[in-house]
């Protein structure tokens, strides 16, 4: 009787001791889809039979993938839990499970391993052939020759022509694609998404506190966005928090947030977001999701800390360390190294933005006052605060609610912005934003064509803005300028909200489809400054389609100026002037 007691502890512990290597064993890595390319993501399924109460808390689960170029350099990502849903019924779709992905720098045979920390146990090496891809750019960077402006890995200078298409409170898919469609193809390549409670966010009340089961659609629907994107050569600025989850005042969530200790949260007020060890434990993992399953997609051009956080009651004083301490923390995720930054409801006059966390400035504009005038001066102050980072204008809005204004069915400030930021040192156009409610109905993306197309291929790097007025007086001139190069925007005085309101009203023939359009101008001239000498080829453009509008001129340059005579126009028209060799 005792030997066959102890014979069947001796099978039990053996199939326990089998069980075991049975699991060690069951972790592998799967590819999905077809070749790997340079510039481009993919995803490796990880398949185990290990199982975690949460798949989300890295204390739990703490699974990586390791991934080893031809040159033998390592990169360690982490891994993500996802989910499959059907495009047409958004329905989930098959069993959750582990993915990785990555997107590599270099063609040729790497190799991928996943590696779990507890137990301790890692994948069988999976070699990944990956193509070379010359028609890839990479990912966005702060400019090499000027940190000014941006760059893309490939070297080619990037100048972000910029809306916010934040969320859609309708058919994500459907909204997107041709939002996205009609971007594009009038050379929009630069978005801004938040990642809102009612939009991608991946932590509310409906999920609690480090476990986002219950929203791994809003975070599918996210993937679409960024490939959307990418597919047509967009790039997204991702804002993390808005301002409402943790306001009590503005647009305020902080009643349905997660984090309050109303609803079982670590926090009594909102303030204490960015001071509560335990809230900045759970941010981090929330971070570590972000940047498992975002961080790989080229199309991600910058991760954005808030949207306007002077919203909430967190100082700067009490935000400097947390951007400090979340930037470290968001790096241990990221092995691309993409741009941070954040926002506030104007922002020109800060100081944080001499932070090394953050790579870029950003203002916020509802004023409603003239680009032309507002923005070099804005410009100016940013530089200041901000050093030679580069400045985006990130948000733009004539007023609280543009698509209420009949009188600005025309786009007069959307344009403005448009041409004016970079004619002021922008690094981008600006950003306006009332995509949904404004921009689509109005069928306004014809917009964005004109600016695109006339700074398609142009290098800013080093050029300096400067401005002045023609004579007589009737318009005003933006320049960029380098010693052998001029870009040069005319824009006739009155074209601005101020004087669009005033001529609406006095129409009293004016229809649900007015649009503004101030007389022609002609017989102005003005005068171009810091030059060489020598002689020059002009090209005047149109500021609807970007393309050329006449003959080339040629100019002689004496002593660093020439006089400029402006053909007759209406609204504005925009010249090129280059050296000849």
């Amino acid at each position: 009787m005792k030997r066959t007691i102890a014979s069947l502890m001796l099978i039990i512990i053996l199939s326990q001791v089998l069980s075991a290597c049975g699991q060690k064993k069951a972790i592998r890595l799967k590819p999905i889809g077809d070749g790997a390319k340079v510039y481009a993501h993919f995803d490796l399924e990880i398949d185990t039979d290990l199982s975690f109460s949460n798949p989300f808390d890295p204390a739990l689960a703490d699974l990586n993938v390791r991934f080893t170029s031809p040159a033998g350099k390592a990169v360690v990502v982490p891994a993500f839990w996802y989910q499959d849903f059907d495009p047409q019924t958004l329905a989930p779709s098959g069993v959750p499970g582990w993915r990785a992905r990555f997107t590599p720098d270099a063609p040729g045979d790497w190799t991928a391993q996943a590696e779990l920390a507890h137990p301790a146990l890692k994948s069988d090496p999976l070699v990944v052939q990956v193509a070379a891809n010359p028609a890839a750019h990479g990912f966005m960077r702060i400019n090499p020759q000027d940190p000014r402006y941006f760059a893309l890995d490939d070297g080619s200078f990037f100048l972000p022509v910029g809306l916010n298409i934040a969320w859609s409170n309708g058919d994500v898919l459907k909204d997107y694609t041709a939002w996205l469609d009609h971007f594009s193809q009038n050379g929009g390549n630069f978005i801004r998404v938040w990642m809102a409670s009612w939009s991608f966010g991946i932590e509310w009340q409906d999920t609690g506190l480090g476990d986002y089961s219950a929203r791994l659609k809003q975070a599918w629907l996210l993937d679409q966005v960024f490939t959307l994107a990418e597919d047509r050569g967009i790039y997204v600025m991702l804002c993390l928090v808005n301002h409402g989850a943790f306001s009590e005042t503005t647009n305020a969530e902080w009643a349905s947030n997660p984090y309050n200790a109303a609803l079982g949260g670590p926090l009594k007020q909102p303030g204490d977001f960015v001071n509560d060890p335990t809230a900045r434990d759970l941010f981090k993992r929330r971070l570590r999701y972000i940047a498992a399953r975002w961080a790989a997609y080229p199309s991600l051009g910058v991760w954005e800390w808030w949207n306007e956080i002077n919203w909430t009651p967190i100082s700067d004083e009490a935000l400097k360390p947390w951007i400090t301490e979340m930037t470290a923390e968001m790096q241990k995720y990221d092995p691309y190294h993409h741009l941070l930054s954040t926002s506030y409801s104007e922002g020109a006059n800060n100081s944080i933005w001499a932070m090394p966390e953050l790579s870029f400035a950003q203002q916020h504009d509802y004023s409603g006052k003239d680009p032309v005038s507002l923005l070099p001066a804005n410009r100016v102050t940013i530089q200041k605060k901000a050093g030679e980072k580069p400045a985006v204008l990130g948000e733009q809005g004539n007023a609280n609610d543009d698509a209420s204004q009949p009188y600005n069915n025309g786009g007069t400030h959307l344009h403005n912005g448009l041409w004016a930021a970079p004619f002021s040192g922008y690094a981008s156009t600006a950003m306006y934003w009332w995509w949904d409610n404004y921009i689509d109905p109005a069928d306004l993306w014809y917009q964005f064509k004109g600016i695109s197309a006339f700074l398609k291929d142009e290098n800013l790097a080093k050029m300096v803005p400067s401005q002045t007025a023609t004579t007589p007086p009737g318009a005003q001139v933006m320049i960029l300028s380098s010693p052998e190069r001029a870009l040069v925007w005319v824009r006739d005085d009155t074209y601005n909200m101020h004087d669009t309101q005033l001529a609406y009203y006095k129409d009293k023939a004016r229809g649900p489809n007015w649009k503004y359009s101030p007389p022609a101008l002609e017989n102005l001239s003005f005068t171009l400054n810091g030059l060489q000498d020598g002689r020059y080829r002009a090209t005047w453009y149109s500021t609807l389609d970007g393309q050329p509008s006449g003959d080339p001129l040629e100019f002689t340059v004496h002593a660093g100026s020439a006089t400029i005579n402006v053909p007759p126009f209406q609204i504005d028209l925009a010249l090129k002037m280059v050296q000849f060799p």
